[in-house]
This record gives C-alpha cells, structure tokens and sequence, in this order.
C-alpha cells in the first residue's frame, strides 16, 4: 500500500456546538457547505452517510460490539475493516461522483456532549473512490481516535443514541500565503521539518465565533501552536509550507 498523509482534526474548544434533535429514522442530510467547483446530490450524500452508519455498525457486530478490539488487536482489526468495507459495499452501484478519489474527514458528532465529538479521522491523498472511502474513514474515526479511548468509546447503543454523522468532501490542498487564508471558507494544512496538522474549514467559523481568533493570518497561527505543537515563529522561515483547502460538508439530522 503507497505512503498517504493521514491527518487527525484536533479542536481545542470543541469541534462547534450542534443542538441536540430527536434522532430521526432513516437519518436525512443536511447541507452545510459547499466547496467551490464540486458539488454532490441530496442523494449522494445520503449514500455516503448511510454506507458510513452501515460500516460502523457492521465492524461493531463482528467483534460482539467491544469497539476497543480494533486497538487491542491490530492487525486483525484492520483485517476486519476491510472485510466490513468489501461487505458494505460490494452490491453498490456508485454515481460517476462517488468514483471519483477526493480528500475526505469525517466527524462523529455527539450533540449535547462536550466536546461534542467522539472521533474524527480524514485522508488528503485518498486510496479510494468516496464510496468506499467515506465508510472507511467512518470506521476509522470510531475505532481509532485514541483521544477518545476509554471514556468515550463508540458502542452500538452509543452510536445509535448519541452520535450524528458528518463528512467533509475536500479539494486537494493547494500553496498558499497566510494572508490568503479566508476564514470559513479555507482549511490549512500546516507543516514544518516533518510536523504539520491541519484545520478544517468550520474550526475557523467556530474559533472565530469563541473569540479566539479575528483573522485567517491567526487561524494559522492557532493551527501551528496547537495541532502541530510549533511555535508562532515558524511561520517567517522559508521552510514553513503552508496549504488551504476546501470543504463540502454535510451530515444526518
């Protein structure tokens, strides 16, 4: 399998606040963003948020719903993952859309909790079309954020009561300069000597909305101290490498 650049989101302060709704069955969309140039159906999306429920369920019941196996046995976890995803998927007949290989983050949204998310894993240079991607990272996300490990574990009761769904579908990063960066519209992709971390685009709209920070020069500056560890400083040197992206994102209601 080729090197890829898998990043976690990491939010200080909570990923936004989503207020708490009556769980509906089956679980509709909701638009929230768009990125510019690419665009999804209604119906489209609400595959791609079904195959993502589909497998995070399915994985749960192979392992007898102990989600904590898929880190206490590795390799046959991620053996697991690829059985639930050839499974989940193999009698789908995907759009032209859902062909097609794009970056992708999704978010386990736990409204009402705080903070109010219980995984979030995402891929810049994607392995596989979006049908197959979106559940895989979906699987990820609930297996595999260890900041959540052992206190908020994504069980099949847990999933169904407290967790809400959300995709981001991404354009591929592109170099940019800091005062290019335009908040809620760009993520940033930030790396230096080897360590990098990433914001998608609503962290800035909720940064903002908390105070924290007022432009996107200081949504970068918060990326780089607090996702990737490095001081402010970095930004000045040649080396700092500094990439924005966009984002359609949609989740269940």
């Amino acid at each position: 399998m080729r090197a890829f650049l898998l990043l976690i989101l990491i939010v200080v302060g909570g990923c936004g606040q989503v207020e708490e709704k009556k769980r509906q069955k089956p679980h509709p969309v909701r638009a929230r963003s768009q990125a510019k140039g690419f665009s999804l159906s209604r119906d489209e999306k609400e595959q791609l948020l079904k195959l993502a429920r589909r497998a995070i369920q399915t994985a749960l019941k192979r392992v007898n719903d102990d989600p904590t196996f898929f880190r206490r046995n590795v390799a046959e976890g991620r053996h697991i993952i690829k059985e639930v995803l050839e499974e989940v998927t193999k009698d789908f007949k995907p759009s032209e859309n859902l062909r097609r290989k794009c970056g992708v983050f999704v978010t386990l949204r736990t409204p009402g909790l705080k903070p109010d998310f219980c995984g979030c894993i995402g891929i810049f240079e994607p392995e596989l079309p979006l049908f197959k991607q979106v559940p895989e990272r979906a699987m990820a996300s609930a297996f595999y954020d260890s900041r959540f490990w052992g206190y908020r574990d994504v069980t099949a009761k847990f999933l169904k009561e407290k967790v809400k769904i959300e995709v981001s579908v991404l354009t591929p990063p592109r170099p940019a300069k800091i005062d290019e960066v335009v908040l809620g519209k760009h993520g940033v992709l930030v790396v230096y000597h080897g360590r990098g971390g990433t914001y998608l685009p609503i962290v800035g709209e909720e940064l903002r909305k908390e105070g924290k920070i007022k432009t996107g020069r200081d949504f970068v500056i918060h990326c780089v101290k607090y996702k990737a560890g490095l001081p402010p400083s970095v930004i000045n040197d040649p080396d700092f490498k500094l990439s924005v992206y966009e984002a359609l994102r949609f989740e269940e209601e």
